[in-house]
């Protein structure tokens, strides 16, 4: 239920944006952390990858997105939104912040279980070409997955994600 309300209102802010000042953004990370649930295990091994799309709604940068992500014991995709914040900007490159919340569905028990997360990134933007911009980013990352408490040694990970990315401008002007 949760999951078909997020899909219901992102397609509802991508409609009605299609055509104003937005962005397109594909990053790939690679995450060390910290696992809990009965004990706490150290893990190196999450990659992932994230598509998401930018824009300006009440003079806020929004992003929506998917987000799906190898883990050492298992497999994650989920959805996210969030906020980004443009630090420092100068002629060819740019710092920022964000923030987002997480809903994520583990792919590696047989039963759906729903898991939620925060994450924060700062990042620097590179502007190359016209409407193209590169990447790089570090950041701190929670997820729970509750269900998972009684069924499985992970209950919880808090991560240091480090990713490199492009960024497209859609249309309008830039969404920073």
């Amino acid at each position: 239920m949760v999951i078909r309300s997020f899909v219901i209102a992102l397609i509802c802010v991508l409609s009605s944006h299609l055509y104003s000042q937005n962005s397109l953004r594909a990053n790939i990370y690679r995450s060390a952390g910290i696992a809990t649930n009965k004990d706490i295990k150290v893990f190196d091994a999450n990659y992932g990858a994230q598509l998401a799309y930018g824009f300006e709604w009440k003079e806020i940068n929004w992003e929506v997105g998917i987000d799906v992500r190898v883990i050492d014991w298992g497999n994650q995709g989920g959805l996210f939104i969030g906020n980004r914040w443009v630090l420092l900007e100068k002629e060819k490159s740019s710092f920022s912040f964000d923030y987002r919340l997480h809903a994520n569905i583990p792919f590696f028990y047989q039963n759906v279980l729903l898991g939620y997360g925060l994450s924060s990134n700062l990042t620097y933007d590179v502007h190359m070409f016209r409407s193209y911009e590169f990447i790089v980013g570090i950041g701190l990352r929670f997820d729970s997955v509750p269900g998972y408490k009684n069924v499985g040694p992970i209950l919880s990970t808090f991560e240091l994600p480090v990713s490199v990315g492009v960024k497209k401008r859609l249309g309008g002007k830039s969404n920073e």
